[in-house]
């Protein structure tokens, strides 16, 4: 019994005798793996209402209403290029044919290009200018009973973007960190069909060069406030908010 309790307590000695040694040469080691923060995360909500203008195979023209909602995370893979996801709900119809269907599954895959930037004069400069591409595909489903709908959209535009840097401006009267506002061509081409009756009609959009315009409003440097809208005929328009973890 007395050879084990002294077994033991050499041991501990030991023990602690190595990690106090330890603790002494090298204070805090440096882990061999090390799991990465949030600073490049990004996530918000969005909501979307869009009308186009499209026709089918036959030539036949209609209008398409559509209203989602989504869910989404960005992710910056390089300091000037952000990837992102979106997931939510849809649903559709053609305007004077038909009601709303039931909300069924929407998605989007993307990505967000700064491709130029120029910062104002000064050691505090209040405001910069940039051009950026952004470009996304995105997949929308609706389903009532009389009719099923769904469509890809395949989208890409060149915004030019003017910021107010509130935060830095040695007369700033507002705690808003800045303001973001852009305007630049877009791109827009649908690959869609419907099915009704049994029948199954393809169509696409009639319109694919447009416009888009928006702002975004950060109420702290991470925190932001977004309204955007893209031009075919028919307007589509965005509003949501959003948040860096930086």
């Amino acid at each position: 019994m007395k050879m084990t309790i002294r077994a033991a307590g050499a041991a501990l000695l030991l023990l602690t005798g190595t990690a106090g040694r330890a603790a002494i040469l090298t204070e805090t080691p440096e882990p061999l793996l090390e799991s990465g923060g949030l600073e490049r995360v990004s996530a918000g909500v969005f909501y979307q209402w869009m009308e186009r203008k499209v026709e089918s195979e036959s030539g036949f023209g209609m209008e398409l209403d559509a209203r989602t909602y989504e869910g989404v995370l960005g992710f910056d893979v390089l300091p000037w290029l952000t990837l992102y996801a979106c997931a939510g709900g849809s649903d559709a119809r053609f305007k004077d044919l038909g009601a709303y269907g039931d909300d069924q599954l929407s998605w989007a895959l993307g990505f967000n290009m700064n491709i130029w930037q120029w910062v104002g004069y000064g050691e505090a400069p209040a405001w910069r200018l940039s051009f950026k591409t952004r470009g996304e595909i995105s997949g929308y489903e609706s389903e009532s009973r009389s009719m099923s709908i769904d469509w890809l959209d395949y989208s890409v535009a060149f915004p030019v973007g003017y910021e107010v840097l509130f935060a830095r401006h040695p007369e700033s009267f507002s705690d808003i960190d800045h303001l973001e506002l852009f305007a630049g061509p877009a791109l827009s081409f649908l690959d869609g069909r419907y099915e009704q009756g049994g029948q199954g009609v393809d169509f696409e959009e009639k319109n694919s060069l447009g416009v888009a315009v928006g702002g975004a409003l950060f109420i702290t440097d991470t925190l932001f406030i977004e309204l955007a809208g893209t031009y075919f005929d028919l307007w589509q328009v965005r509003g949501g908010i959003g948040y860096s973890f930086e």
